[in-house]
């Protein structure tokens, strides 16, 4: 035992020698990789143009020679697969690729730098702002230049994407060469390692191929790190030129000039479009007819053909004619919209003149902006639109050719392919020349409406709140359907809400004081005054409603459509609705039931509030409130204390003992009864001898009360129970209680015997 434990330390010392060994190995080895830690930011050296090339260089020649060596008989000395080779091959030239490109950074560097120079010596003379025409200026060139501005801030947004884009490239590339120097070092331990020299050359392999990884992973880094200053001074420079702009542009508007010449000269330029684009039109229709004659010849062939091979010459020759023929059906479309497009601009360039020169009346400049937001929104949709439909065909495009490319094709088959695809290639032009006139006009647009802005900024307080008055007034007269030849505005809409809003208010003011006055100065029940308030109520209603609709001019056929949706309704979700509603007049008219009557309700005696149009409201005398569907009324037993009158009949059952004066038991209930105020002395109260029960004599005590909200048959019930005990106790009169008499056997004693517990 001793002798294993020693040969146990003796092998975990060995162990922990080899270990330290290892360790020490390792830290002599061992080289920092080229990225830092993260909390560490990297040294901004960047490799010189000149150091760029030799590296450049250097490449070329390693990949020659491991083109050279891609063979059998290398791959096989190096016992590794040709696809290793040939990856090897191929991670050299995507690392020349990356210094390639930082040679490119360095160049376009260089070329922004003297740019950013120019420009600044430009500003320093006054020339970036020099202008060759002088004030005033015209309405021509100032659009030239506004268009100079907008594509300077579209210029601007492009590069500063471009700055989001290359910190993030930056950022990846950053941890794509972190993971690569990781892997590295994991594959230099392993470096020479393995069971023969086969596996040991394969890790040798993988490490070489490890520093090839990495040092692509370097070369990504490095031209991230020269394309993200290239990044920033781009956009500093679209910055520059886009506040540049932005002061001429300025500049100009301060200045421009009414000339009525321009404005001819823009019309007639419009004017010369419309004739060239006429003369496009009427050609197009021309090619259009033909291209129907086409297809309906080439359906004929089709039909007439015999044999495999002619019928699939006919479907070509039919798939061409049909390509064609919708090719010209949309630049038809297209152009005609560009005619109406040609309208739109010249109705433009007059409204700009008339705003320059001040003709435009102030209060109608809110409703042209609204126009003119309205007609922005429309163009953006159709752009988007034309994008969309120029992908599509470009995508058509790109199948035709792909299987244009294919062998098995024959020629009439891509003969007919490539007929097909010229007629998407001239869509595709078409498009492309519909879009840009999109472009146009939604610039001049974009135009007006910059320029109304400004004009609007420049209106008082006065002029402000004309022109918001101006503009409620304009949607207060917007249509919101026709029925017939009677339109319903918005107008008449909120006044018949207003009139129908009071008049309901109202109605119920009026009908809430009418039942007050009828219940006050009439000799009628509060269930007929509630019942003629609620006719009275609904009557109103009505005529609230046929007057507001009188009154805005509202035809009653507006609302005829609405017939079959309440039908409907009424078909599938409104039957109770108007179950109750119906049950609610029902109630009125008939009175099974009349407000103040008291009845029970599921055991829960309740006074009757008020009989509504769709439920009864019944309070119970723990003042609480049962909402009742009237329809509960008609369907159900109810039980009404007070139907025909409020006198109800109460009852106390009492029971005496055995032996009591029964005469005298009598004269006190009576005498009892008569004493309390709420018993009524007609009918008079009377009493019963009931039964002669086990344990008792039972009376029972018939009295009558007149029931109201404050005096109920229970409490008076209540009472006379105190009172009984009370004249009972005086009269020496025993309320009777349950007794049991036992009797024993004389004859037959009981037998007794006395046990232990456990015997």
């Amino acid at each position: 035992m001793a002798k294993a434990a020693k040969e146990n330390v003796i092998r975990n010392d060995r162990r922990l020698v080899l270990f330290l060994v290892w360790l020490l190995v390792v830290a002599v080895s061992w080289r920092p990789g080229p990225v830092l830690a993260e909390n560490q930011p990297r040294p901004p050296v960047l490799p010189s143009e000149q150091a760029t090339q030799a590296k450049i260089d250097e490449l070329q020649l390693r990949l020659k020679s491991f083109s050279e060596a891609e063979t059998a008989q290398v791959a096989q000395a190096l016992n590794v697969t040709m696809e290793q080779l040939r990856e090897r091959t191929e991670i050299l030239q995507e690392t020349q690729a990356y210094y390639n490109q930082q040679l490119q950074a360095h160049h376009k560097r260089a070329s922004l730098l003297k740019d950013q120079e120019t420009l600044k010596e430009m500003i320093a003379t006054g020339e970036a702002l020099k202008l060759e025409a002088e004030p005033p200026y015209s309405l021509d060139l100032y659009d030239d230049y506004n268009a100079r501005y907008a594509d300077s801030k579209r210029n601007l947004a492009t590069t500063q994407l471009a700055v989001a884009v290359a910190e993030k490239g930056l950022r990846d590339a950053a941890e794509h060469l972190t993971a690569a120097a990781a892997q590295t070092r994991i594959l230099r331990a392993a470096e020479g390692k393995g069971k023969d020299q086969r596996e040991k050359s394969q890790n040798q392999w993988l490490f070489q191929q490890g520093e090839r990884e990495e040092g692509l992973a370097t070369a990504a880094l490095a031209y991230q790190e020269l394309l993200l200053p290239n990044a920033l001074l781009e956009a500093e420079l679209a910055a520059t030129n886009t506040d540049l702009a932005r002061q001429i542009s300025e500049r100009i508007r301060g200045s421009l000039h009414f000339d009525p010449k321009d404005l001819d000269k823009q019309l007639a330029l419009i004017d010369e479009s419309r004739v060239e684009l006429q003369e496009k039109v009427d050609g197009i229709r021309r090619d259009l007819r033909r291209s129907g004659l086409e297809v309906l010849d080439s359906q004929r062939k089709l039909e007439q053909a015999v044999g495999e091979s002619l019928l699939a010459a006919g479907k070509g020759a039919l798939a061409v004619a049909e390509q064609w023929r919708q090719t010209y059906r949309a630049k038809l479309e297209q152009n005609e919209d560009i005619m109406q497009q040609l309208a739109l601009r010249t109705q433009l360039w007059k409204q700009r003149y008339d705003l320059i020169k001040g003709v435009i009346k102030r209060g109608d400049l809110a409703k042209l902006r609204e126009e003119a937001i309205k007609q922005r929104d429309s163009l953006r949709q159709r752009v988007a639109l034309e994008q969309e439909r120029q992908t599509s065909l470009q995508l058509q495009i790109g199948k035709m050719e792909d299987r244009l490319q294919q062998e098995k094709l024959n020629w009439g088959d891509k003969t007919d392919l490539s007929l097909q695809r010229l007629a998407l290639m001239e869509l595709l032009g078409s498009t492309i020349d519909f879009q840009t006139a999109l472009n146009k006009t939604g610039q001049m647009n974009l135009q007006f409406l910059e320029e109304l802005d400004r004009v609007l900024q420049t209106f008082s307080l006065g002029e402000k709140v004309k022109v918001a008055f101006a503009t409620v007034k304009g949607w207060w007269g917007t249509e919101l359907f026709v029925v017939g030849n009677e339109a319903l505005t918005v107008r008449k809409v909120l006044i018949a809400l207003a009139i129908l809003t009071f008049g309901i208010l109202m109605s119920g003011f009026f009908s809430t004081q009418l039942q007050k006055r009828l219940l006050a100065h009439l000799w009628i029940s509060t269930s007929a005054a509630a019942i003629t308030s609620k006719l009275i109520h609904y009557a109103v209603v009505l005529v609230v409603i046929i007057v507001a609709m009188r009154l805005v001019n509202l035809p009653l056929t507006a609302f005829t459509f609405m017939g079959g949706a309440i039908a409907l309704g009424v078909g599938f979700g409104a039957q109770k609705l108007i179950n109750n509603f119906i049950s609610g007049f029902i109630l009125m008219a008939e009175q099974p039931v009349k407000v103040g009557d008291l009845i029970m309700l599921d055991d829960n005696p309740g006074w009757i509030e008020e009989i509504g149009a769709r439920s009864t409201r019944v309070r119970t005398f723990a003042n609480t409130t049962i909402l009742v569907p009237n329809s509960y009324f008609l369907e159900n037993n109810i039980v009404n204390w007070t139907h025909n009158d409020n006198v109800v009949r109460g009852q106390v059952v009492v029971g005496v003992a055995y032996g009591s004066p029964t005469r005298l038991v009598k004269e006190a209930l009576l005498r009892t009864a008569a004493e309390h105020g709420e018993v009524l002395a007609n009918p008079e109260p009377y009493v019963w001898f009931g039964d002669f029960a086990e344990n008792t004599l039972v009376f029972e005590l018939y009295f009558w009360v007149t029931v109201t909200e404050h005096v109920v048959v229970q409490a008076v019930a209540s009472d006379l129970r105190f009172m009984i005990d009370q004249q009972f106790r005086e009269d020496n009169i025993a309320i009777a209680f349950p007794q049991r008499d036992l009797h024993f056997d004389r004859e037959n004693p009981l037998k007794v015997e006395i046990s232990r517990p456990g015997k």
